[in-house]
Parts: C-alpha cells; structure tokens; sequence
C-alpha cells in the first residue's frame, strides 16, 4: 500500500479485535499530516523502503533510524544508532525510552506523535 501521494511505502496492517494498534501521526517534515496505522508489536522507522514506516524524503534521516514497540500495554521508542540521533522532549535519546499516548518524538526533520488505539 502506498501510504501517500508520494514513493513512500507503508505494508497495510488490519488489526486482530481487541488488539492494541500501534498509531503515528506526521505532525512536521515531508511527510507532514499523514497518518499511519501498524498492529505488530514493533516498527521500525527509516529512510530504508524496507522500515514499516519509510520516511525516505526526509534527507535526514537514517536507513535505519528508530523502533517504536508496545509491550504490556506500554510504548517506548529507541534510536538504532542513527546519524543525527532520536529526541524527546529536545533530549536525544541514549536508550529504549518509555513513551505516553500522544507523545511526540524527532527523527530527522519529522515530528511524530505516536498513540496506542
């Protein structure tokens, strides 16, 4: 599935009932205003075709940039050893971090907010 009018490429994801999905929104970058739907327990996140969310126009970010997950019912998002790094609350991020639904984290020039649903 093409998740937008533009090359980037995003797997669908239908969600088994009573299933937690994991949800992101683009708040800024090329990618502004989209919004993605994923049911695994990880993603992974780059500039790569291959990441369940392929942020390939934005220029600065890595292949391989980040993995956001859900275990037990809580988010946490991590850098995978990018270039220009994974931020929080403008902290870069130096390990796996625990997020809340509707937080909002940077890779490259993309916010993103990211929900469980």
């Amino acid at each position: 599935m093409n998740g937008s009018q533009t090359s980037q490429s995003v797997r669908p994801r239908i969600a088994p009932s009573g299933h937690l999905k994991i949800s992101v929104e683009i708040l800024s970058g090329p990618l502004d205003g989209l919004e993605f739907h994923f049911d695994q327990a990880t993603v992974s996140v780059g500039r790569a075709e291959n990441n369940d969310l392929c942020l390939g126009s934005d220029q600065l970010v890595s292949r391989r940039h980040a993995r956001l997950g859900v275990e037990e019912g809580n988010l946490w998002v991590e850098d995978t050893q990018s270039l220009n790094g994974t931020y929080l609350n403008n902290r870069r991020l130096e390990a796996k971090t625990p997020l809340a639904s509707g937080d909002i984290f940077r890779v490259g020039m993309s916010e993103l907010r990211v929900r469980l649903d």
